[in-house]
């Protein structure tokens, strides 16, 4: 191999050789770069700061959850004192013994103390509060007063002596104040009820009553001059449908018209139940048949 040649391989060796070299160096300034001396305990920093709050705000979000868990646990337990006293106060009346007058406050507390309401936030015991006039208007008022202690407690927050947040809750109900019936000196006489149709001139004391019941029955025209009804009286064309003079009529055994159709207003019997004085205020007579 002439010098030549060994010349221009070795020019194509060298800049390959120094590419590798310089990728190498970058790398391990790279490498040198996240282990320096220089960066040490950069994260360890950071999460010293994070960490924190990041506690703090977990435990603000479960104090919340706990403190809306005791509200409801709380006005469950109400609901049940109320349905326990509302029972007592039916068996009373139904065993005729005179009806409690108030709200049994005392077991209403012993009660929403005996349970688990979220011990984690709250400071002290329930104490419970009797605004109920029972016998005045039939209502239960209950006030319910409790604290709710921070998740730290050196906060601003709550009262100055150190305690926590005061709450108060109020619960209504209708109480169960027995049925009343009607006393003798206050009963009145009942009036009596009778029953009138919208086109017809009679009262009638009974709803069974053969006129107020229909019965419809269809004739031609040629046999309806032979046709009676019950009084023994001719049938005559209804003012209302005014019928022709041929065909087949509609006719009722206690009526006295003839109609055209079965859908004629006065073959209808629309009745009302009025008081007997209005009956006859209305120009209303009995009826010979109910009466």
């Amino acid at each position: 191999m002439d010098e030549q040649t060994k010349n221009k391989n070795k020019n194509l060796l060298i800049p390959s050789l120094k590419a590798d070299r310089k990728m190498n160096i970058v790398q391990k300034r790279r490498a040198f770069l996240f282990s320096s001396r220089k960066n040490r305990g950069s994260m360890t920093v950071e999460a010293s700061m994070v960490l924190p709050v990041f506690l703090f705000f977990m435990m603000t979000l479960l104090m919340g959850i706990e403190m809306v868990r005791l509200q409801s646990n709380l006005f469950a337990g109400l609901g049940s004192s109320e349905a326990i006293h509302m029972e007592k106060q039916i068996q009373r009346a139904l065993q005729d013994q005179p009806l409690l007058g108030h709200f049994n406050v005392d077991a209403a507390e012993e009660y929403l103390n005996g349970q688990e309401n979220g011990r984690l936030c709250l400071l002290g015991n329930i104490s419970v509060r009797n605004q109920s006039d029972v016998q005045e208007n039939g209502r239960i008022e209950v006030e319910v007063q409790y604290q709710i202690k921070p998740f730290i407690y050196w906060l601003p927050i709550g009262n100055s002596n150190g305690g926590g947040l005061c709450f108060e809750d109020e619960l209504f109900a209708h109480d169960f104040n027995g049925y009343r019936g009607p006393v003798e000196g206050d009963r009145r006489e009942e009036e009596e009820i009778v029953y009138i149709t919208e086109n017809g001139t009679r009262y009638h004391t009974d709803t069974g009553c053969v006129s107020l019941r229909i019965s419809v029955q269809t004739v031609h025209s040629s046999r309806l001059s032979a046709m009676r009804n019950q009084s023994g009286g001719r049938y005559y064309p209804c003012e209302r449908c005014r019928p022709s003079k041929s065909g087949v009529f509609f006719i009722t055994g206690d009526g006295d018209r003839y109609h055209r159709g079965a859908d004629c207003s006065s073959l209808k019997r629309t009745v009302r139940a009025v008081t007997l004085e209005e009956a006859i205020r209305m120009g209303r007579s009995a009826c010979s048949k109910c009466s």
